[in-house]
């Protein structure tokens, strides 16, 4: 491997200290960290009168690895600054998060809580910087490159789809590289598979919002070369986490009903109100909120929100979260209207409360319709269908981040 190209970007995340020593003859330790990683140094924040501060800070280095990690607790004073502790943590064999080490405290400083010892809880992760990634993918051959120096496009279609698939560029794979960690998408760069294919990527780790999110457009965006209808996105993963569980699914699925939204509607008596007032007055079987001014309906396969804002409306359709609906999702489609050219779809980590009254895994919603566009509801169309032949693939197959 040459040596010029095995450069990685370590992250490094200062989460919180507990039960720092008291530093000052009045008051609570104005408490700060630097950190050392090889010859280059970085400090956090100062975090007053807090035995236990949160300092949550990502600090990324550029380097090779294998460097011990040098961190010093200092107390911030007026006029000049105190070493409290310091500790070394030996570079992990394999990326850590949230691990708590003890500081070795300085002569003189002790415990807040004398049962407890003083202590840091840090995360270490790591990945290739993107000349090194750019050289693995070069070994692969799969056409892969790189765009604007922060983000990586591999070509993935055939690979993932087989025959299915016209050429590897009807799928791309994109990894776009943050501060501390990356974002992982999938594009779609024909209007074709959006049809007949459902994609989802997933990472297996708590604390995300998504399993992914989804955007359709009815005109194709330009980007990095490739002119895209579709995107698949999975936000902010650190660079402390395992990317070998990182995955990408595909399945067919098959329809189980399908109606308008005329049809939900009509089921709850709506006559075309256009304003919350109105709608709320009128319409049957419905949950609202008036701080929000939210209509929602409650349906077998779903349920239907409408969301009235001052000039425009936005339309949201969920699948319920409960064994009887397991692989089940949907599609919502709407005859867009000039000012509304996108759709968002949420995979939700963890289910998601609506009004209160139904638990989601997912969800469709197109927003920003014009309020005085005519029985907007007849203009769309949801599907209902339960996924099989379900395919997964490991993004690291594609994709050698670590």
């Amino acid at each position: 491997f040459p040596l010029n190209h095995m450069s990685y970007l370590i992250s490094i995340v200062i989460h919180r200290g507990h039960h720092l020593p008291k530093a000052d003859t009045i008051g609570k330790i104005d408490g700060f960290v630097k950190l050392q990683y090889g010859k280059k140094k970085k400090e956090t924040k100062v975090i007053s009168r807090d035995y236990s501060p949160k300092w949550n800070e990502t600090f990324v280095f550029h380097g090779d690895l294998g460097h011990s990690i040098e961190l010093e607790l200092w107390d911030k004073d007026l006029l000049s600054s105190e070493q409290v502790g310091y500790l070394t943590i030996p570079f992990p064999a394999s990326p850590v998060y949230k691990e708590n080490i003890a500081w070795d405290l300085k002569s003189g400083f002790k415990s807040s809580d004398h049962s407890k010892h003083s202590s840091l809880t840090y995360s270490i992760g790591w990945i290739k910087d993107i000349d090194h990634l750019e050289w693995a993918l070069q070994q692969q051959s799969w056409g892969a490159k790189i765009a604007d120096k922060k983000r990586a496009v591999i070509p993935v279609g055939k690979r993932i789809l087989g025959d299915a698939c016209v050429n590897d560029g009807d799928l791309v794979l994109c990894v776009e590289y943050e501060k501390g960690q990356v974002d992982i998408k999938l594009w779609e760069t024909t209007n074709r598979y959006q049809k007949d294919k459902l994609f989802e990527i997933a990472y297996s780790y708590s604390g995300i919002k998504y399993k992914c999110r989804k955007k359709t457009w009815t005109t194709a965006h330009s980007v990095a070369g490739y002119q895209v209808y579709g995107e698949l996105k999975l936000d902010d993963i650190p660079f402390y986490y395992d990317f070998s569980k990182l995955t990408v699914s595909v399945s067919d699925f098959e329809q189980l009903t399908a109606f308008t939204g005329e049809d939900v509607y009509r089921r709850h008596e709506w006559n075309n109100t256009y304003d919350y007032k109105g709608a709320k007055k009128h319409v049957k079987n419905i949950y609202t909120n008036d701080k929000h001014k939210t209509i929602t309906m409650l349906e077998d396969n779903g349920v239907f929100v409408v969301d009235f804002d001052s000039d425009n409306i936005d339309f949201l359709w969920g699948v319920y979260v409960n064994d009887s609906t397991r692989g089940i999702v949907a599609d919502m489609t709407y005859v867009m209207h000039k000012n509304c050219k996108e759709r968002v779809i949420k995979y939700f980590a963890n289910p998601k409360e609506v009004s209160k009254v139904a638990k989601i895994g997912m969800s469709i919603q197109i927003d920003d319709i014009p309020s005085d566009v005519p029985i907007a509801a007849s203009l769309f169309s949801i599907k209902v269908m339960q996924k099989k032949n379900t395919a997964t693939f490991n993004v690291s197959q594609f994709l050698p981040l670590n």
